[in-house]
């Protein structure tokens, strides 16, 4: 009898430390695909941050084209002397955003 318990903790042993390994492998599966996600939702996050080149439209006005403006210019005279806009808000006034 002495034995049979002795032997149904050992069993009940071996198999609590087995069960173990299992859930840490899973987390360990699970830690490595995320950081496959983050390293593939960093790259999304660098491609939309990077300035678009040579394919934009527009560039950043230079600081000599920022000094020439002057109270009065008209919309055109002021879209000539720095370029497109990148965003246009209307409302009570009209904000240009470069």
């Amino acid at each position: 009898m002495k034995n049979i318990f002795l032997l149904t903790i050992l069993f009940l042993n071996v198999s609590f430390v087995y069960s173990k390994d299992k859930p840490i492998d899973k987390l360990e599966e699970r830690i490595e695909n995320l950081e496959l996600r983050v390293v593939e939702l960093e790259k999304i996050v660098a491609e939309k941050n990077e300035p678009k080149g040579a394919t934009s439209n527009t560039t950043v006005p230079k600081l000599k084209q920022w000094r020439k403006l002057q109270k009065g210019m008209s919309q055109e005279d002021v879209r000539n002397l720095l370029g497109e806009p990148l965003r246009i808000e209307a409302g009570p006034f009209i904000h240009w955003y470069y």
